[in-house]
């Protein structure tokens, strides 16, 4: 009975931290979104003649170039003879 007390504890502790982790991770893009928004706007239409972004068109932006330029492939030192 104890052991299964101490599961559901360590399971509950597991949830709660990924919950958190995900929490942490959505912030710091909300945060990298603001200067995403006012460098675009205070550049792009001028140079360019781009129109102006708001706060979550930046966001998006910034989740696209995430996944466009995100590396899949991690590299190591130990396969190098």
């Amino acid at each position: 009975m104890n052991s299964i007390v101490e599961l559901i504890a360590t399971l509950i502790g597991a949830l709660i931290g990924s919950i958190i982790a995900v929490g942490v991770v959505f912030l710091f893009s909300l945060i990298m979104a603001w200067p995403v928004e006012i460098l675009w706007n205070a550049e792009l239409p001028n140079l360019f003649g781009f129109k102006y972004i708001g706060f979550w068109d930046a966001w998006f932006i910034l989740l696209l170039t995430g996944i466009l330029f995100r590396s899949g492939k991690s590299t190591s030192n130990s396969s190098k003879s």
